[in-house]
């Protein structure tokens, strides 16, 4: 299925990042400046790169995006879509609900969305969370404490979140 987005690259404290938006919604956030036009399921991006200057959700996002990595925001407020099986909205929604400067154990957000023995299917979707800082996949964590699996590394996920711990203290 071919979807219709405006893809833009932005700039980051982190590195580049692709956002794809159509006219009412963010879709997706990669890392990186993939010039690839492929969604996380697969699907090519029909992107208009012209309409890229002139997309609202898009300069929304961008903000949005840079004032969360300069320390300055906690929440995000630019309109957000994905989709996904039953599933894995509950999972996404799940990440939607972890706070700020905490974390989960993928074992934890099982127990959490009434699948307690679904720890690694849960770990699989939210590997495949197409929103990721929005949707904050970075705050589940392993469940002896430590960080893995990140779309953008585990060296941004340790970012991302000594950045929130931080921001906390100040």
């Amino acid at each position: 299925m071919n979807s219709v987005g405006t893809v833009r690259v932005i700039s980051t404290s982190i590195g580049p990042m692709t956002l794809v938006a159509d006219e009412e919604h963010l879709l997706e956030i990669r890392f990186g400046s993939s010039a690839m036009d492929v969604g996380v399921d697969g699907s090519p991006w029909l992107a208009d790169r012209e309409k890229s200057l002139e997309n609202t959700i898009l300069d929304q996002a961008e903000r949005e995006i840079v004032e969360y990595l300069e320390g300055h925001r906690r929440e995000f407020t630019v309109p957000i879509r994905w989709q996904g099986t039953e599933f894995q909205n509950r999972v996404w929604n799940a990440l939607l609900r972890i706070g700020y400067g905490e974390t989960t154990s993928y074992v934890e957000l099982a127990q959490r969305i009434g699948c307690p023995k679904g720890a690694r299917a849960v770990g699989t979707t939210v590997g495949r969370n197409p929103l990721s800082i929005l949707v904050p996949c970075h705050r589940v964590i392993g469940s002896n404490g430590t960080l893995v699996g990140f779309a953008g590394g585990v060296d941004i996920k340790r970012r991302l979140l000594d950045l929130e711990a931080h921001a906390l203290c100040s």
